[in-house]
């Protein structure tokens, strides 16, 4: 009976608050009529939006925050594996290389096979020994060579060049003033290096003069007079060269290509005759008659001191060869004044080696420099005694 009473009770309670939600204040005003709302005011066409906080994009900072940035740098490393027999292993996996900086594994980024810059010189030996005894192995090395050339692209950056033909004959003055095979020859080289001179000399100098040195005889009497007094070591008949030396060079009578070298040494000789002039590193504009005087110079004439030119020939004949190949006349005077400076030159350029000799101790050096006084004894046959 009580949980019945208790229900009862509950249900009056519901009802009473039920009845009094229903019976609240009136309005004692008549009927009311609601107010229109108005309607959205939209912004001109002409006007941008208000911008809204709460529409702003995500992860941006605030204006007045401050901005941190890091660079990150790629390093390329160029690695090459090789053997014990100095063979390239290619195919190699990424995994199987780590790198490290100062103890700190760095991460591999990017792994690839690529071309990289190589210096590579080509020697190819010609001697005749090497094409006696090898003459299969001499032709597979021009093969070879020729092969490897012919893989080079414009993109190789190996500049510009030129293969040359091999050609016949000797440079050793030795073979060429007393071998046999050369006898024949021998009393028509003088003539022969006369025209050759005369057609170098005759090269227009045009383009060459805006690349080459000038250096006359004045300016070379002045160099090795400056190498001379360095030195400090004195020699009377080399002074005694230079002040017989300044008048009789202190103008060129005309400017050619001048080789600058043209003696045994740089001429290649066969029985035919001169094949070729080499090493024109020295090579420069100015007076035609130091090719002349440098030839005839006594310490290239090894031994054979009554044949002029470099010992196998006379004067007079590389001067017929000379005017008969255009090269113009030319005055034995003039060319005894370049054969004294081609003597005193030798001489200073001995004392150099001796200076190397000081410096390092080679006995080739000393062997060479002990030569200046036979130049000195070539100054007074040349200037007081007038030999030639």
């Amino acid at each position: 009976m009580k949980y019945r009473w208790f229900i009862a009770l509950v249900a009056a309670l519901s009802l009473s608050i039920a009845g009094l939600s229903q019976e609240g204040p009136q309005s004692s005003s008549g009927d009311s009529v609601a107010k229109p709302k108005k309607p959205a005011e939209t912004a001109p066409a002409d006007q941008p939006p208000i911008p809204s906080e709460f529409k702003r994009p995500k992860n941006v900072p605030p204006e007045d925050s401050p901005t941190f940035e890091a660079n990150a740098t790629t390093v390329n490393v160029d690695v090459a594996v090789m053997d014990d027999h100095n063979h390239f292993i290619p195919k190699i996996p990424q995994g199987a290389f780590r790198v490290i900086e100062d103890g700190v594994p760095q991460q591999i980024s990017r792994f690839g096979q690529s071309e990289a810059p190589m210096t590579i010189c080509m020697l190819i030996e010609f001697s005749g020994r090497f094409q006696a005894f090898w003459s299969w192995g001499w032709e597979e090395t021009l093969q070879a060579s020729y092969g490897f050339l012919s893989t080079l692209k414009e993109d190789d950056n190996v500049g510009h060049g030129y293969v040359m033909d091999r050609l016949p004959g000797e440079t050793i003055a030795r073979k060429i003033l007393r071998d046999t095979e050369f006898d024949a020859v021998r009393p028509r080289l003088a003539h022969q290096c006369g025209a050759i001179l005369a057609k170098i000399h005759q090269v227009d100098t045009t383009v060459l003069s805006k690349v080459l040195p000038f250096i006359d005889g004045p300016a070379q009497l002045r160099r090795y007079r400056d190498l001379y007094d360095s030195y400090d070591y004195p020699h009377p008949m080399f002074e005694f060269a230079f002040k017989w030396l300044e008048p009789r060079m202190a103008q060129a009578k005309r400017q050619t290509l001048v080789h600058g070298d043209f003696r045994h040494g740089n001429l290649l000789i066969s029985p035919r005759g001169v094949e070729a002039a080499l090493d024109w590193e020295l090579t420069h504009i100015g007076d035609p008659l130091e090719d002349i005087g440098w030839i005839c110079t006594n310490s290239w004439r090894f031994g054979a001191a009554d044949k002029v030119v470099g010992g196998f020939g006379d004067l007079r004949d590389l001067i017929a060869g000379y005017e008969d190949a255009g090269g113009g006349k030319i005055d034995i005077d003039d060319a005894r004044t370049w054969i004294v400076y081609g003597s005193l030159k030798w001489g200073v350029m001995c004392m150099s080696m001796y200076q190397g000799f000081k410096n390092d101790g080679s006995v080739e050096r000393a062997a060479i420099g002990r030569r200046s006084s036979e130049t000195e004894i070539d100054l007074v046959n040349l200037i007081i005694h007038g030999k030639m």
